[in-house]
């Protein structure tokens, strides 16, 4: 008997935005925004997208868009500039076709932005921002000084971010309450992190219209973000109980740790709000998040999706090992509305258990996996309209550099992460020897060395804020191995860098 061919599976067509198309989209505060194309290049499937002046509670309708400008930017550096953008045809799920306009009049200068669709959305949320914020930033470079009860600070006039509380930066009392008004001589205030538990924070923050709030160590059991002007909140979750009183700006909630002990009130869910958690396994999502439509886990080392069938209106997901592994898959079945997925770093997938076939998924994305699951997962996939799958390695790759933090740097050319990579294998195996007992001439030796081969590296190819910092938890996680002090560590990454 002949064997049975298996059918060809074919892959769905995804969506591709055309030359005069309106999109609407949500951005949040109940409030919605469009865009027109107004320029395409079918051959490389990009597009030019302008930022309609339309802001309304009421989805628009192509009657009223008809003889809408464009949305000026006109905060910060700009000036009444038009908000557009270079990107990709593909729409995103969350954008509507409203239908065609007639072409837009062409600008006098060729559109030099480049960005993803969000960045438009990005544009309307700095609209929503300066609803409540009239201060627009100027440059004033005029040192001013500071008391928050704990000793004098100077600081730039114009800083638009602080650190509070933390070894090193602007101090504050750990016992006494806060003197959060000294802050007030900081006209462009907008962005605090703090660490310490003055429950008073939270009325500074309100009072100031903070947009941007990480709060860390706040012991708290009760906050409220009512009135608030917050659009993002990060915050630590421990062991106890915590409940979250929302405000109506807040989009993203980044949390650090226990997830499941976090009792959200009021939130609204819906698109644009994002959520994040950074914590080593997943764990049930906070209370209250009913009708999330975007999730994003990191730090992962043990993934169990199963947990996620607690999220059933998610429609992207972002997985991010620190490495990890998904020790099962079966959660994936349930999460009918799933249109995006991303996985990142994760060394096992538990194929077997993934869905047959993600029937409504448009687009993955996969990076870091091993070569075995790679030609399987492509196999499930074949349907899917954008698939993305780099990084697959081999299990001989993976046992020498799984665990070396610089193992992703040959993304940004081979010598280059071959170099990252070998450096941190000298300094290694220096400190693995003895461990916290390597005497510290030792140690001082062979990370310095790891840093000169890395100032090098940048004298050849710029090291950016990304790399930069991975190599500084790299050198600080092996400092702390070899037992040298975390305050003599940070002297030295910072003497001896260049980069």
């Amino acid at each position: 008997m002949a064997a049975t061919k298996r059918a060809k599976v074919l892959r769905r067509v995804p969506t591709i935005a055309k030359l005069n198309d309106v999109y609407s989209f949500k951005t949040g505060d109940g409030r919605y925004g469009a865009v027109q194309v107004i320029g395409e290049n079918a051959a490389q499937q990009r597009i030019e997208l302008l930022a309609l002046n339309y802001d309304s509670e009421m989805p628009p309708t192509m009657e009223v868009l008809a003889d809408v400008g464009p949305f000026e930017r006109d905060w910060g550096a700009w000036k009444r500039e038009p908000a557009r953008i270079t990107t990709f045809a593909y729409v995103p799920w969350w954008a509507t076709r409203v239908g065609e306009n007639k072409p837009f009049p062409p600008f006098k200068s060729p559109c030099s932005s480049y960005g993803a669709w969000q960045t438009m959305l990005a544009t309307y949320h700095s609209r929503r921002y300066k609803r409540g914020n009239t201060t627009g930033w100027k440059s004033d470079i005029t040192e001013v000084e500071m008391d928050l009860g704990a000793g004098a600070f100077r600081v730039r006039r114009d800083s638009t971010s602080l650190i509070v509380g933390l070894t090193g930066l602007l101090p504050a009392p750990t016992s006494d309450p806060v003197k959060w008004n000294a802050l007030d001589v900081l006209p462009y205030l907008t962005e605090i992190t703090y660490q310490g538990s003055d429950a008073r924070f939270v009325d500074y923050v309100r009072e100031r219209k903070i947009r941007k709030v990480d709060w860390r160590a706040h012991r708290q059991t009760n906050i409220s973000l009512e009135n608030a002007a917050v659009q993002t909140l990060t915050l630590e979750v421990g062991p106890n109980e915590l409940t979250i009183k929302m405000n109506d700006l807040l989009d993203r909630l980044q949390l650090n740790g226990r997830a499941d002990r976090l009792t959200v009130d009021g939130a609204q869910v819906g698109f644009p709000f994002s959520y994040y958690v950074y914590a080593p396994e997943l764990t049930a999502p906070p209370k209250g998040l009913d009708g999330l439509q975007i999730a994003s886990y990191g730090g992962l080392k043990q993934v169990d999706t199963h947990h996620l069938t607690a999220l059933p209106t998610v429609v992207e997901l972002s997985l991010s090992g620190a490495p990890g592994t998904i020790t099962d898959a079966g959660g994936f079945n349930k999460l009918t509305h799933l249109k995006e997925l991303t996985i990142y770093e994760m060394y096992g997938l538990d194929v077997e258990h993934w869905p047959e076939s993600f029937s409504g998924l448009d687009v993955l994305r996969m990076k870091g996996l091993k070569k075995a699951d790679a030609d399987k997962i492509k196999a499930l996939v074949a349907s899917v309209p954008r698939v993305d799958v780099t990084g697959a390695r081999t299990d001989e790759w993976l046992a020498t550099n799984l665990e070396n933090p610089f193992r992703n740097w040959s993304d940004d050319g081979e010598s280059f992460g071959k170099v990252a990579i070998n450096a941190w294998k000298k300094a290694k195996s220096v400190v693995i020897v003895k461990g916290k007992d390597t005497p510290l001439k030792e140690a001082e030796a062979a990370l310095k060395a790891m840093i000169v081969e890395l100032n090098r590296l940048d004298d050849k190819r710029s090291i950016d804020t990304i790399r930069r910092e991975e190599a500084g938890d790299a050198f600080m996680q092996l400092a702390e191995e070899a037992g040298v002090a975390k305050e003599t560590a940070e002297k030295w990454f910072d003497a001896w860098r260049e980069f």
